[in-house]
């Protein structure tokens, strides 16, 4: 780890031991059908394998947590030997266990080797494999349309005063808003237009491993380059980029604030959950006076310039964080454990955007209650009944022709109730709309759904 900041005499060996050896010497002539050329797939492979290990022993001080995951083991045996029930005792060893199940866990599918089968060659693994790309390419031709209600996030986490400095400056000033573009790069997000880093975690294939056959890799090709014909790609890349724009610009405004202590509870609640106290804010705030600038009211970092490497790179991780999170882009915690396994892939395929959206949108929106929330909500929710209404008309269906049925189905669009709305979706198919929201508002006729709807509602798209 020499070179690394921080790690200078780290061991990184750890479970995979990608950081042990640099090189074989063995002729590539040898061993070359066991080598990955494909620069995509290393690429990828490497920023997730090697990025994580490198921040969980800078954090932790080793890759596999063992120290940590001793003193859990630790606490637990010495809490159960104060008691003299066995019953007592074994409970307590029983939710020791169950912790440390979880941070392994936990550890495991952020280092991409969680659920993995004991043989990927398997014919069945192989299809289970191909089967999530096969669904992406016959059921996401317009999920573009589909994710226009993002724009509406925008306004829901920032607020129309740090959204429109943004819009602003894309319209009038577009060199300005490209360099805040950059700045998002730099912290290491909205790259999907290399990487597909959105697009392949709603489709549950993001964490897969590198794909092991001939027919995996030709599928893998055909997925990305379906992710840039669907336009999925650009339109991620470009909406995070204009949602971190609008963060850094907030960000940039209120850490004055914060330092001052003038910052409001809502906001300084976002800042510390981003892992930015007091002192962090002052440092952010004191290099953006340093190396920022203001251009047409839009605040811009600069961040490349900042002398100050570690205010820097909290500035970067928060920005990463709060962008990923206002553009709903799954991370390895918001879905469950089965969810991560493949037989979980194929159950909860496209599901992961609702795992997500429980705990990025609908929780932390009842939390924070503010007229940012409610704008926010309402325009999720007009842009989703737009996009149904606009599917209805490309696929010669009836459209709505109430208020109530456009705002229910604009919710529904939205995703602003997580997996409530998937629920109730499910409920409906399932009982040929005799069951659920819409017909106990009387919405909505009575209509006979085919098989595969109904199983594909419930059991995922592999299953329909």
């Amino acid at each position: 780890a020499d070179g690394i900041e921080g790690l200078e005499h780290a061991n990184l060996g750890g479970a995979k031991g990608i950081f042990r050896e640099r090189t074989i010497d063995v002729p590539d002539e040898i061993i070359e059908r066991f080598i990955e050329n494909d620069i995509d797939t290393i690429l990828r492979s490497y920023m997730r394998q090697a990025a994580i290990d490198i921040e969980l022993q800078r954090k932790f001080g080793s890759v596999d947590l063992h120290e940590q995951i001793g003193r859990i083991q630790n606490e637990a045996k010495a809490k159960a030997n104060l008691f003299v029930s066995k019953e007592v005792a074994n409970t307590i060893l029983a939710k020791g266990d169950d912790a440390v199940m979880r941070i392994e866990a936990m550890r495991d599918i952020l280092r991409g080797v969680y659920g993995l089968p004991d043989n990927p060659y398997a014919p069945t693994a192989v299809a289970a494999r191909l089967a999530l790309d096969f669904n992406n390419w016959t059921m996401l031709g317009g999920v573009t349309l589909s994710s226009l209600p993002d724009m509406g996030r925008i306004v829901m986490t920032e607020g129309f005063q740090n959204a429109f400095p943004m819009v602003r400056a894309m319209i009038t000033d577009f060199k300005s808003w490209k360099m805040m573009a950059e700045e998002v790069r730099l912290a290491g997000t909205s790259l999907d237009m290399a990487l597909q880093t959105r697009a392949l975690a709603l489709s549950s294939v993001g964490e897969l491993p590198q794909r092991y056959t001939n027919a995996e890799r030709a599928a893998g090709y055909v997925s990305n380059a379906f992710f840039m014909a669907n336009l999925l790609s650009p339109w991620n890349a470009f909406i995070k980029q204009a949602a971190g724009t609008a963060i850094a610009h907030r960000m940039l405004k209120e850490a004055g604030r914060f330092a001052k202590g003038t910052i409001s509870p809502n906001m300084e609640a976002r800042f510390l959950s981003a892992g930015i106290d007091g002192q962090m804010a002052r440092n952010i705030a004191a290099q953006f006076d340093k190396h920022g600038e203001v251009v047409n009211g839009l605040n811009m970092a600069n961040s490349h310039l900042w002398d100050d490497k570690a205010t820097q790179r909290a500035f970067r991780a928060a920005l990463a964080r709060d962008t990923d999170s206002t553009i709903l882009t799954p991370g390895a915690g918001d879905q469950p454990l089965f969810a991560h396994k493949i037989w979980g892939r194929i159950l909860t395929q496209y599901k992961s955007f609702v795992f997500t959206s429980a705990s990025r949108v609908m929780l932390p929106a009842m939390q924070m209650r503010d007229r940012n929330v409610l704008h926010g909500m309402l325009m999720m929710t007009f842009i989703g009944g737009l996009v149904v209404m606009l599917k209805d008309r490309m696929n010669g269906r009836a459209t709505v022709d109430s208020i109530g049925e456009f705002a229910l189905d604009g919710i529904d669009q939205s995703g602003i109730t997580s997996w409530l709305f998937s629920a109730n979706n499910a409920i409906e198919a399932v009982s040929d709309n005799q069951a659920g929201i819409r017909p106990m508002l009387d919405m909505g006729p009575w209509w006979d759904s085919t098989l595969r709807w109904k199983v594909g509602s419930v059991f995922g798209p592999s299953a329909g």
